[in-house]
């Protein structure tokens, strides 16, 4: 319910040619990259915690291939390098620059990159 609130105002406070969607229900995988991908940006507006791990649901936005953004929290702080921080950047410019992070992230944490990272952490790599 606080959940649905918190919509409910934001809904309130944005401008005519703003819509904020949300789902409150759970998505099949395809059917969350679907919406995720019709978006014009996905944002993740957890609230700060400074001891928190790292959230993996940016990892769906990413994979849709469209502009995000994410709060200031520690829960994106393997994130907070590139200028997609709601608060730090304007929406306008993460919207603005369209899927390059998207599409650097995607190029970044490929399998083949996992793999190589995965490797060199064990101290070996196998022949292939």
């Amino acid at each position: 319910e606080n959940a649905k609130r918190i919509v409910r105002e934001l809904r309130a406070k944005v401008t005519k040619d703003v819509t904020i969607s949300a789902h409150h229900e759970l998505l099949t995988p395809d059917h969350l990259l679907g919406w995720l991908a019709s978006n014009t940006a996905n944002l993740f507006t957890y609230y700060p915690n400074p001891h928190s791990g790292i959230s993996s649901s940016v990892d769906w936005a990413i994979a849709a291939g469209r502009p995000f953004a994410v709060s200031p929290s520690g829960l994106f702080k393997h994130l907070h390098h590139l200028p997609i921080v709601i608060g730090y950047t304007l929406l306008k410019d993460i919207v603005k620059d369209g899927d390059r992070w998207a599409k650097e992230l995607q190029a970044a944490w490929s399998e083949e990159n996992f793999v190589i990272a995965f490797y060199n952490a064990i101290g070996e790599m196998p022949n292939v």
